[in-house]
């Protein structure tokens, strides 16, 4: 998508960490504030989370994390998938 001639448009429509949508209040205190744009998504015992870290320079890594069929609260869940991301995002610095 973010070849398409309308990345963009797709991407300012996606929430941003620590700023809008459902992200607003994920990853505050990390060095991920401001630069996750992705989509969350949930049902019962599933969460989401799928978009695009930006590493500067023009470039991102692009992710996603399932956690299907798990028996840990949403809360703990979120904050699993929330620190996987941010793993991630320190190994695209590298």
């Amino acid at each position: 998508m973010r070849a398409h001639p309308r990345s963009a448009t797709f991407g300012a429509a996606l929430p941003v960490a620590g700023l809008a949508g459902s992200l607003r209040n994920r990853f505050l205190a990390t060095p991920l504030n401001g630069r996750v744009r992705a989509k969350t998504g949930s049902i019962a015992r599933v969460q989401t989370l799928s978009g695009y870290i930006e590493l500067g320079g023009g470039k991102a890594l692009t992710f996603s994390v399932e956690a299907n069929h798990h028996a840990e609260s949403s809360k703990v869940m979120l904050e699993a998938i929330d620190s996987v991301v941010v793993e991630l995002g320190r190994g695209g610095q590298r």
